[in-house]
């Protein structure tokens, strides 16, 4: 059998063995290398471009949005502070009940 003529590349050695053994080849090293640049490349650009966009498109400026921010956190913040010590002491009476009981429980045995 005959291998068909044809521009000898790098892949030669197993381009012809799986002509001789009559073998469905495999992706070749350096054509997942290729892809794998180019998944890459391709990432890396769609991620600038999104960039870009975020710069074209901004609403407002850092030092704006950071002072709107700001503000945001002192108009709201005291509320939050109350409800997260109002949570924590719910959870000290829950720990509190269930320690209770299970002290009842193992007391009683």
């Amino acid at each position: 059998m005959d291998l068909p003529t044809g521009q000898y590349n790098t892949l030669n050695f197993y381009s012809e063995y799986c002509w001789r053994h009559r073998l469905q080849p495999i992706v070749p090293p350096m054509a997942f290398i290729r892809r794998l640049f180019t998944l890459t490349a391709f990432a890396c650009l769609s991620g600038l471009i999104g960039l870009g966009v975020g710069f074209l498109f901004a609403p407002a400026k850092g030092s704006d949005t950071r002072a709107w921010i700001a503000s945001l956190v002192n108009q709201h913040g005291p509320s939050v502070q109350e409800g997260v010590r109002k949570a924590g002491e719910s959870v000290d009476t829950a720990v509190d009940y269930v320690a209770s009981q299970v002290d009842a429980i193992t007391d009683g045995n």
